[in-house]
């Protein structure tokens, strides 16, 4: 059998095997992920199966196509707008979780013996979870629109940065320790995250700028199959190149997403690419099961029970914390906390990651397997628990804590009342957002500027070495290039010191002079203070004396000549990260009230797609009675990705759309089961794949003759549409219903040939 024989009968083996589990895992409610990792151990392990991977290693490569895919499609979550839609809150809780279990599991592992290396793995795996088992769980559960429930979900959208920075964290300290085990790693994981974010900056901005714009002109010009293979190449390319320049693919693949996921197709792009992740997405997870020793795993039980009780308590019990720090309630932050228990995809990314680089052994892979099945297990049953759970906990009991947080609470919301109601902090915010953005850029371009001038050395030797020295003008494109962000700093910094001066000083005519000398007096010690910040980063050991001052001089010349055309580009730059950063639209402004009254009116919110074939489609909700029969609403409606802003009795529904409704969980019950039912078998719905163009002529004796075309319903019974009738000379285009057909009328048909059969035996 060849080796590409084999590798189909692989994938073969892989999927079928998969799939049942993944039905399996679906009867016992429980994650698939958890499934796909079980028979990966299964197939993988020839001594106790039948069917089993002939060929893991090449299988093992074909997994990392789910890694990109995976990743890409948590950068296709990870909307920039929605940082802002969540609030300072989530982010408050994500960073407080993060820092409060990265501590103790460090902590916990050392004092039970574990190295430093495998001490700082442990506590990475566990400090991200797994953002596709905790939606899944919350989905189930109906508290996906809960208060706690969209938290959670919150922080697991934000974990996914922590898990980038993570993994260059981790990347860069196995680096530094296989290069010098002596030496302190701290130096060059410093180094590291500078370099990732400078990394990120100089990808995003462009990229932001440029590739939204540019798939929605291939997706005109070229259709959408065009612009699934300029995503997909993106996608390939971006993973690419964060591995040349030191990363992981995973950056790459997941900037990608977040840079798509501006594009007004992202909807579309998504759904492209669902049925290619899926496969291979199954294929990684099914891989990292297949690299498990399953006779290690008693080896391995004391590790996964440690990681299991960290999880379940020290994770909890951070995110907790975090909430309350972000002025959440005793009940919701507990109730939060307990949802964020279930540990997944990226602890086998990082536990993969450290047994390459040998500091970890496999046990820590076996671990990784272990803690995701017994936390994805576990999690369902103290999420479904959560109430009982958060009122037995509850800090309330202490009635000085209790005091304590109500008034840290107070504190809180009379802060957020105060900044939004401030006038200076409604018209700086934006600017400073913008001024850190300008400088995030400068100085991005100066950090990668000495690793990309390495790289770019390399492959113009190795490719081109007839092009011979490119310094002078490498160097001045990067000083340019920086050009754009400083000319828009410089231009917010004027506008905001003139906006201070004007509040401090006054706008009276007499202190014109102090308001003048205090205006200019901020802004020299604004530029003063960044010019000593950017020279931080220029390589002066790179560049010759006299070509750094005459790099200074033609940039500082180009500002002064060039000053409205680079303003010109950047405002382009700066529309499209204002526009990313936009705010989401709420598609059910009605849930902020419900998620907070649910407990009290004992109602739900949840969401109901209608399925293909359903026996209301096309129907009015009128015409669905709801409301008389379930005693269930519908409070809105998303077609395609879009809100209808109106709804009533005479909307139509249609296969795809997006319901929200509202009722009691047995009302709401009724209601997805009245949705969900399918038209009869007799009468199924015209397939216009397979319409053609026929015509017919009207006999003398037919019974159609005198009929109107609303009385015959043709479209209705067979699924035949009139196109037009010709009489006499003339045709007819689009006849109206109440036309009354004649002897020797022609009709021109659309639809299935054997439906016109069907319609000319009437």
């Amino acid at each position: 059998m060849t080796l590409s024989v084999q590798l189909i009968q692989d994938l073969a083996v892989i999927l079928l095997s998969a799939t049942l589990a993944g039905w399996i895992c679906g009867k016992l409610n429980i994650s698939k992920v958890v499934g796909y990792l079980v028979v990966g151990i299964i197939i993988g392990t020839p001594q106790i199966t039948v069917v089993y991977v002939t060929d893991a290693q090449r299988i093992q490569t074909l997994s990392q196509l789910g890694l990109v895919f995976l990743m890409f499609f948590v950068g296709l979550q990870f909307r920039i707008g929605k940082i802002r839609e969540l609030g300072v809150g989530p982010v408050v809780a994500t960073a407080v979780t993060a820092i409060i279990t990265l501590t103790i599991t460090r902590m916990a592992a050392a004092a039970l013996g574990y190295s430093e290396g495998e001490s700082l793995f442990l506590a990475g795996m566990l400090v991200v979870s797994s953002s596709a088992i905790i939606s899944r769980v919350l989905e189930e559960y109906k508290l996906n629109h809960d208060r706690a429930g969209q938290l959670a979900m919150g922080v697991t959208l934000l974990e996914d940065m922590v898990a980038i920075v993570m993994l260059a964290w981790l990347g860069s300290y196995s680096a530094a320790e296989s290069l010098d085990a002596t030496a302190s790693p701290w130096p060059p994981l410093v180094k590291t995250i500078g370099l990732l974010f400078a990394f990120a900056a100089i990808v995003i901005v462009p990229g932001l700028f440029l590739i939204p714009k540019g798939l929605t002109k291939i997706c005109r010009a070229g259709g959408a199959e065009l612009e699934t293979l300029l995503v997909a190449g993106l996608m390939f390319f971006m993973a690419y190149l964060t591995v040349a320049t030191g990363f992981s693919l995973a950056l790459g693949a997941f900037l990608c997403g977040v840079i798509v996921s501006e594009s007004a197709n992202s909807r579309v792009i998504t759904a492209n690419f669902s049925g290619l992740k899926d496969v291979f997405v199954t294929v990684f997870f099914t891989a990292i099961g297949m690299s498990i020793d399953i006779f290690r795993f008693p080896e391995a039980m004391p590790l996964i029970l440690l990681g299991v009780a960290l999880a379940m308590v020290v994770r909890v019990v951070a995110s907790s914390i975090g909430f309350l720090v972000a002025a959440e309630t005793e009940k919701t932050a507990l109730r939060a906390g307990l949802c964020l228990t279930p540990i997944g995809e990226f602890s086998f990314v990082i536990a993969g990651l450290g047994i390459s680089a040998g500091i970890l052994d496999g046990d820590f892979q076996i671990a990784a397997v272990g803690i995701s099945f017994l936390t994805s297990l576990l999690s369902p049953l103290l999420i479904k628990q959560s109430d009982k759970i958060a009122r037995a906990l509850s800090p309330s009991r202490i009635k000085s804590l209790e005091k304590t947080l109500r008034f840290y609470r107070e504190m809180w919301s009379g802060f957020e009342r105060h900044r939004s109601k401030n006038p200076m902090a409604r018209i700086l915010t934006p600017r400073l957002w913008q001024i850190g953005r300008e400088i995030l850029l400068a100085t991005a371009l100066l950090v990668f500027a000495r690793p990309g001038y390495e790289a770019t050395a390399i492959w113009i030797q190795n490719n081109h070495p007839a092009l011979g020295s490119f310094a002078a003008l490498y160097w001045l494109a990067i000083f340019v290039a920086c050009l754009l962000p400083i000319v828009a700093f410089v231009r917010n910094v004027n506008a905001i010191t003139l906006i201070v001066s004007e509040h401090f000083i006054g706008p009276q005519a007499r202190r014109s002079k102090l308001r003048l000398s205090f205006t200019y007096l901020l802004r020299l010690l604004a530029f003063a203070v960044t010019t000593i910040w950017l020279s931080n980063f220029i390589p002066i050991d790179w560049i010759d004396r006299y070509a750094l001052i005459g790099l200074l001089v033609a940039s500082l010349l180009g500002a002064v000549f060039g000053w409205r055309i680079l303003i010109r580009w950047y405002s382009h730059v700066e529309v499209a990260l204002s526009e990313s950063a936009r705010l989401e639209p709420d598609l059910h402004p009605s849930s902020a009230s419900l998620r907070e009254s649910s407990q009290a009116w004992k109602l739900d919110l949840v969401e109901f797609t209608i399925p293909e074939g359903s026996s209301y489609a096309g129907k009015t909700i009128a015409t669905t009675q709801l409301r008389t029969r379930s005693n269930a609403s519908i409070v809105g409606v998303e077609r395609q990705g879009h809100q209808l802003t109106t709804i009533g009795p005479g909307t139509h529904l249609f296969p795809g759309d997006l319901l929200f409704l509202v009722g009691d969980s047995e009302a709401l019950k009724k209601a997805q089961d009245l949705l969900s039912t399918t038209r009869a078998k007799h009468a199924p719905p015209p397939r216009l794949s397979l319409a053609i163009l026929d015509q017919i002529t009207v006999p003398e004796k037919s019974p159609w003759v005198g009929a109107t075309l609303e009385t015959l319903q043709w479209p209705k019974r067979y699924g035949v549409q009139i196109v037009a009738i010709q009489r006499g000379e003339v045709p007819r285009l689009s006849p109206d219903p109440s036309w009354q057909l004649q002897a020797g009328d022609n009709l021109l048909l659309a639809g299935p040939q054997s439906a016109i059969k069907a319609m000319k035996s009437e």
